[in-house]
Parts: C-alpha cells; sequence; structure tokens
C-alpha cells in the first residue's frame, strides 16, 4: 500500500478528526454509564461538555488548516505521515474523511478492519453499499444536509466483513478555507450496536413492567415525600376517571394538591380520617394502612383497603411512598348481609327455641293438670254420694297426688329438650370452634375498632361436646365483651380468647375483654337478670346450662385493672349424661 502523503494541514485536520473521535467515544460512555445508574440527567450534560469539546478541536483545526505553514521551531513536537497515520489506527472507531463531492479521501485502519476491505477497494466503492438498505435513504439525507453547512448525526446499520450489521453513530464536519467554502468533509463513526440492544431490552423490559402494572387486578400509586400524587396505573386510572377522554379531572382550588384530590376522590366523611392518617405516616415514616371509600368514576362510592410502604435510599430517607388499594366493597356488603343474616337466624332461632319451651311446657304442664282437674271432680262426687264411697274417693285422691307430683317433673322434661346428647355430640377439637367464631365476629371487631387476639394451645386433646352448642356459648361471651367495652370512650379495646389445660382431665377457655366489668358477678348468671337496656337476661344463663351440661362449668371474675374474663371448662373424656 503507497504511502498516505499528508501535509501538515492535512495532518492537522485527522489529528482533530482522531480527538473529536475519542472526545464523542469517551462522553458517550459517560452518557451511557449515567444512564445505566439511573442518574439520567449526567448523560445530556455529559454530551454537552463532548460536543463543545469537538466543536473547539474542529474550529482548531479549521484555523489551522487555513494559516500558512510556520517552521517548526521544535522538530520534535511534529509527526510524521507514518506516525500520524498509525495515531489514527490506534483509535477505536472509524475516522473518514471524504473530498467536497463526497469521494472518499480517507479511511483509518478500523474501517478496513470492520469491513473487510482494502482502502483502494473501500476509495472505489460506492460507500452506500456497507449501510442497511432500510438506512440508506435516510444517510443519503443526512450527507446532504451536512453538505448544505448543517453539521447533524444520524445513526445507522453498517455491514460487517462477516455479513452482519451492525448499529453505528456517524458525525462529520467540513473543514472549510478563507472564503468559506469546504474543502473537506471529516468525521467519525462509532459502534453503538450494543448500546442499541441494550436500550431495546430497557424499553422491552420497561413496556413488560408496565403491563404488569395495568394488568394486576388491583389500584397501585405512588406519591412524593411530601405527599403530592406522582403515579397511578390504568387501573386507577379507569377506576376514577373511567375510559373517556373528556371527563372533568379539576379539582377544587382550596387546599393543597394532595388535599383536593382526597376532596374529590373520597368519601366526604372519609377525606379528613384519610388526609389524618396519611400525613401521620409521611411525618413519621410509618406504614399507611386504612380502609375508606372512594368515589368511583360512576359517581358511587366503594370500599378500599390501603396500604402503603416508604422507599428509602442508602442513608435511609424516603424517596417514594408506593401503595396499593384493594376493592374491597363486595366483601364488606357480604359481611354486612352475613351479619344481618346470623341477627335473624339468632332471633329465629330465639324464637324458635320458645316456642318450643312453650309447646313442651304446655303439653307436658296440660297433662297432669287436666288428670288433677278431672280426679277432683270424680272425688267430690263420690263424696257426696248417699252414702259416700270412701274407698272411691280415697282412690281418687291418691292419683290425684300422683298427678302433682308429674307435674313437677316438668322441669326435668323441658331440660332434656336441651341435651340431646346422642344425636349432636361428637369429638371437637375446641381451637377450629374458636377459630370460626372468630371468623364470624372479625368484621364487628373491626367496626367497633377492637384489637381482637387468640393464644390457641395447639397441644390441646380433642372434647366430646356439641359444636353448635360450644360456639353458642363463644358467641354469646364474645357479643357480651363488646358490648362491655362500648363505655371505653378515648380507650383502647382489646379482647382476646384463650385456650390450654386446666389439669389432666379438662380443658380452659377464657374470653377477656377490657371493658366496664360485672356489677355483681354473682347474680348474672341469673334469668331475667340484665345489665342492657334491651337484654332479656337469658344468655348467660342459658350458656351455663350448656356447659353444666357437658359436665363443665362456668364462671366469671373482674380483672384488677380492668374489664373482667369469663371461663369455662369442658372435659375431655366422654361422659354419659343421660341419667
Amino acid at each position: 500500500m503507497p504511502a498516505l502523503q499528508m501535509t501538515r494541514p492535512l495532518r492537522r485536520y485527522l489529528l482533530c478528526v482522531a480527538i473529536c473521535a475519542a472526545s464523542l467515544l469517551t462522553f458517550w460512555a459517560l452518557n451511557d454509564l449515567a444512564l445505566s445508574s439511573q442518574a439520567s440527567a449526567y448523560g445530556p450534560a455529559g454530551l454537552l461538555i463532548g460536543i463543545m469539546i469537538i466543536a473547539s478541536v474542529i474550529m482548531y483545526g479549521v484555523v489551522g488548516a487555513q494559516a500558512p505553514e510556520q517552521p517548526a521551531t521544535d522538530q520534535s513536537l511534529l509527526l510524521d505521515d507514518g506516525q500520524l497515520r498509525q495515531f489514527v489506527d490506534a483509535f477505536p472507531t472509524f475516522v473518514w474523511s471524504t473530498g467536497p463531492d463526497g469521494s472518499v479521501e480517507f479511511l483509518n485502519r478500523k474501517w478496513l478492519e470492520y469491513t473487510g476491505l482494502s482502502e483502494q477497494e473501500a476509495k472505489g466503492l460506492d460507500w452506500t453499499e456497507t449501510i442497511h438498505p432500510d438506512d440508506r435513504n435516510r444517510l443519503v439525507t443526512y450527507w446532504q444536509s451536512l453538505r448544505a453547512g448543517q453539521p447533524v448525526e444520524i445513526e445507522a446499520r453498517v455491514l460487517r466483513f462477516d455479513g452482519t450489521y451492525r448499529w453505528f453513530l456517524f458525525r462529520g464536519d467540513p473543514a472549510r478555507d478563507t472564503s468559506g467554502s469546504a474543502i473537506k468533509w471529516l468525521g467519525s463513526a462509532v459502534d453503538i450496536d450494543d448500546l442499541k440492544r441494550t436500550e431495546e431490552a430497557l424499553r422491552n423490559r420497561e413496556q413488560e413492567l408496565q403491563s404488569l402494572l395495568d394488568a394486576i387486578p388491583t389500584l397501585i400509586w405512588c406519591v412524593t415525600p411530601e405527599g403530592q400524587p406522582d403515579y397511578i396505573n390504568k387501573k386507577m386510572s379507569l377506576y376514577y376517571f373511567g375510559d373517556v377522554q373528556d371527563v372533568d379531572r379539576t379539582e377544587p382550588e382550596t387546599g393543597t394538591r394532595l388535599e383536593r384530590a382526597l376532596k374529590r376522590l373520597m368519601h366526604p366523611d372519609d377525606a379528613l380520617a384519610v388526609l389524618t392518617k396519611l400525613e401521620h405516616s409521611l411525618h413519621t415514616g410509618e406504614a399507611f394502612v386504612m380502609r375508606y371509600r372512594n368515589r368511583r368514576s360512576d359517581g358511587t362510592y366503594r370500599w378500599v383497603d390501603a396500604r402503603a410502604e416508604p422507599l428509602r435510599d442508602d442513608e435511609g430517607r424516603i424517596v417514594k411512598w408506593y401503595g396499593v388499594s384493594v376493592d374491597i366493597d363486595d366483601e364488606i356488603r357480604t359481611q354486612e348481609r352475613l351479619r344481618l343474616v346470623q341477627q335473624e337466624l339468632s332471633r329465629a332461632s330465639q324464637l324458635a327455641g320458645l316456642a318450643v319451651l312453650s309447646a313442651s311446657i304446655a303439653h307436658e304442664v296440660n297433662q297432669p293438670l287436666a288428670a288433677v282437674v278431672t280426679s277432683s271432680y270424680a272425688c267430690r262426687r263420690f263424696l257426696l254420694a248417699d252414702p259416700p264411697n270412701l274407698q272411691r274417693a280415697k282412690v281418687t285422691a291418691e292419683r290425684i297426688v300422683r298427678e302433682a307430683n308429674a307435674a313437677t317433673d316438668v322441669v326435668v322434661r323441658v331440660r332434656a329438650l336441651f341435651k340431646q346428647e346422642k344425636a349432636t355430640r361428637n369429638w371437637l377439637n375446641i381451637n377450629v370452634a374458636i377459630g370460626e367464631v372468630a371468623r364470624l365476629m372479625a368484621a364487628d371487631m373491626d367496626a367497633n375498632d377492637i384489637l381482637f387476639t387468640t393464644t390457641l394451645d395447639a397441644d390441646l386433646p380433642l372434647v366430646f361436646a356439641d359444636r353448635v352448642q360450644i360456639q353458642q356459648v363463644l358467641f354469646n361471651l364474645i357479643r357480651n365483651g363488646i358490648d362491655a367495652m362500648q363505655s371505653n370512650a378515648g380507650q383502647p379495646k382489646s379482647l382476646s380468647v384463650v385456650s390450654r389445660r386446666n389439669g389432666p382431665q379438662f380443658v380452659l377457655i377464657e374470653v377477656r375483654d377490657n371493658g366496664s366489668g360485672i356489677a355483681d358477678p354473682q347474680e348474672i348468671f341469673e334469668p331475667m337478670f340484665t345489665t342492657k337496656a334491651d337484654g332479656m337476661g337469658m344468655g348467660l344463663s342459658i350458656c351455663r346450662s350448656i356447659i353444666a351440661a357437658h359436665g363443665g362449668s362456668l364462671s366469671v371474675k373482674n380483672l384488677e385493672t380492668r374489664g373482667c374474663v369469663f371461663a369455662f371448662i369442658l372435659p375431655i373424656e366422654e361422659q354419659d349424661l343421660s341419667e
């Protein structure tokens, strides 16, 4: 290959091009590093600095090219053609120069190695043949803009010697003479294929994550550390605003942006409480957990369960709050319907029990009383006979005594209606029974802001009991605890259920509350005794009867601090209580 003859101005051009290429690579790497570290603000800044340096170097080369050659004062500072060619070939990017008409004059070794062409082949080849067919028109337009004096940059794919295409960033600038005419075009091409693939992968990943956020069947949102709304996913946008584009999203003029958003999107009765709770979390960093009513796009209010956690940097500072809101309105309404059904069922059960009790008493008492009346008339008739039939009167009087004694057994037979050991009792896991009652009462606990806990011994043996009756006792005791804490104005409310062994033969269940306590623990189990304005005074009496029928006992005592504890024991072994 013949030696490339270079004048001092040309060497100066190529040196400038090499420095420009190195600068472009450096600042492109800086920009890429900034993007990879998510500090995207450094990318544009680095690129701007790079462009300024490149422009300065090019102007230096152009001015130097136009200035007349001066004799060197220090020959050690000058590069000969071979040294300059070696210097330009060492750069890890493409360096090129063309004549004013676009004919190739110089290509560095990196270009030739990439394309697999010799210098003669490269100069004799239409340079657009190495460009991807889909990019050629754009590159031709780029060249036309360049010749029109508009330095621009463009991305295009270049054919490699192995038949593959890789993306390159092209940049060119003119060198002008004293009249302003372009005498050469100097430029570089930087391989950005790996960057393009990384960018494509990031875009795909971002699109995938966005699709995931939009597809999750819940409302996702985030706010700044100051509480300003920052993002909502598609589900939340549709939830609040529907799928119409011209919906009125204006907010009231008063208050902060957060206050205006809450006033618009929350139930009026909940907005202040939500704002207070959210501001507390923003100031303290505590997690936000709350149930409230949202205003949906159709104007209806629906209950949501909202939770938010802070995202912190390495120094512990909160940089963002991320939250989710789950629509639980259907669940709340179902629980409310279930509660009403339970109330109706309990009332119907009470009425049915009273009806059965009344029918049983009427039936059991009516028969002996009728017999007593009949025998009394017969006895009277025998005594009024002439002469009196004393023997028959005596027999009739004995019958009256037997029928009267039969009436005293009514209580025993009525009690038998509530026992039914043979038909309903089975081996029962008392912890499972407690769990079922706890789930049924959860809504009442939440509605009354009660902290409900259970401490259950997992190793308890089974007990032989009627599951429905034992759960009726638990339900009654827990309900009494909830009612007893209605007087806890401004004080925390707590209720707990404990199960454990009580000696070798019994299990113990306790129901504790921190309510007002029991004024008279001795009378509380008496029938018709009640401390409630609308109470019947039968609940605790029936509970004690049920536990007694199972061979256990029910008691109550006041706690030293506040509240009381109801406790009952059940035998572990099966007992014959039919007698």
